[in-house]
């Protein structure tokens, strides 16, 4: 008796609820965002980049000025420079500085000139610099390339292009250029003497050295 009211009681009861199902992890197969893909890009380029700065003791710029009685070569020394290379030995950052009072030239007393309000002004503007836009390959022509950048003299800046020609070796890349600048354009505009004038055009001999730093 006791046994068929335990069963009939059982019978009554609700039946028992499943256990509830485990949770639903998504795995997202979307691409990463921009800026994680910039922050990728930035990191290989990082890796790859390779860093110099400029050996003074083998880099200048030679400078050629002309009147109607002769020529004068001067030099200024390269004090700042550096220079970074990317994948493939691209040129991702070139630049130069001068120290325009440290000028050298003979006579001394020419040099002085040069220095004065009549040319350069080296009292009130002491550095001449170039950086570089574009420095690129020229095709079918070993180490040539067509440099473009933006060339500060005398406080005037103005882009010029000329060719050049680059050598890599194992730690340094070394670079020559000749191209000819017009110095009314920078506002050196002194004409000279009435039968002595001087010539507008410039020409500029570029002898640069970078060595590759050891760490940034």
């Amino acid at each position: 008796m006791l046994t068929a009211l335990s069963l009939a009681a059982a019978a009554c009861q609700p039946p028992a609820e499943p256990p509830p199902a485990p949770p639903v992890i998504e795995i997202s197969s979307a691409p990463p965002t921009t800026a994680a893909n910039a922050a990728r890009r930035e990191g290989e380029r990082r890796e790859v980049a390779r860093h110099y700065r400029i050996d003074p003791e083998a880099s200048q710029i030679a400078f050629v000025g002309a009147k109607s009685t002769g020529t004068h070569r001067g030099i200024f020394e390269v004090s700042e420079g550096s220079l970074t290379l990317g994948p493939k030995r691209r040129v991702e950052r070139l630049s130069v500085e001068v120290d325009t009072t440290k000028l050298i030239i003979e006579p001394s007393k020419l040099a002085l000139h040069l220095k004065s309000a009549d040319f350069l002004e080296v009292a009130r503007y002491p550095k001449a610099s170039f950086e570089a836009v574009t420095v690129e390959r020229v095709p079918e022509n070993e180490g040539a390339y067509a440099v473009t950048g933006d060339l500060t003299l005398h406080g005037h800046t103005e882009r010029v292009t000329f060719p050049a020609t680059v050598v890599f070796a194992a730690r340094a890349v070394s670079a020559v250029a000749s191209f000819t600048i017009d110095r009314q354009r920078y506002g050196v505009s002194y004409p000279g003497l009435a039968h002595d004038l001087i010539r507008d055009e410039v020409a500029l001999d570029i002898t640069l050295r970078f060595v590759r730093r050891i760490s940034w």
